[in-house]
């Protein structure tokens, strides 16, 4: 009987969760907590971010990507989206060979003007 009583918790701990009996909010903690593990793992996959412009916090979660453009392309920073609409002032540009890749930061409504197809994941640090 002893025996039983001590696996009975290892039990419960490898039991698969039963995500339909989640709340709202902790369903959306799991998720959180799956994908930051995923991240830390480096098993995030990629997905590909088509050309366009985007907004930190706005068009993407504000985070640090990697990014390896499709074909030879552009890629303009600029600080926020009303200078990048007002003016041609930009804080960064890069031109890129295909296959090379670039971190994207987006924090604080940082804009990215990228004119060419990219795959994208979560930057979590070089491998050395």
């Amino acid at each position: 009987m002893r025996s039983l009583c001590l696996m009975f918790p290892y039990a419960l701990a490898e039991a698969p969760v039963d995500v339909k009996k989640l709340s709202d909010a902790d369903l959306k903690a799991l998720y959180v907590s799956v994908k930051e593990e995923l991240i830390t793992r480096k098993l995030w996959e990629k997905a590909v971010l088509p050309a366009g412009v985007y907004v930190g916090g706005r068009d993407l979660p504000e985070g640090t990507y990697e990014c390896v453009i499709k074909n030879e392309g552009f890629v303009i920073m600029y600080e926020n989206y009303e200078t990048f609409i007002t003016s041609n002032m930009n804080i960064g540009y890069m031109w890129l060979d295909a296959g090379e890749s670039f971190i994207m930061s987006l924090y604080d409504g940082i804009v990215y003007s990228i004119d060419e197809e990219c795959t994208v994941r979560p930057f979590v640090g070089f491998d050395w």
